[in-house]
């Protein structure tokens, strides 16, 4: 019975350790996350000021031609 009994202990002892090992690789993969959302956020800022900025170039521009046109 003691063998038994130090055999579950072992599994035990290694399934604790597989469970410690598997919750640090999801926190660094969370980590991970996060930091290419921040990245993400900050490439979906620059690429609406650039798109406010041209499409506001284009339209004074079309508004420019039509008033030199005179249409």
């Amino acid at each position: 019975m003691t063998d038994i009994n130090r055999e579950l202990g072992e599994i035990s002892a290694k399934l604790d350790g597989l469970k410690e090992t598997v919750t640090g690789g999801f926190s660094a993969i969370n980590k991970k996350l996060d930091d290419h959302e921040a990245r993400l956020r900050t490439v979906e800022h620059k690429a609406t000021r650039n798109g406010l900025i041209a499409g506001g170039v284009i339209s004074v521009g079309i508004a420019f031609l039509k008033h030199k046109l005179g249409w």
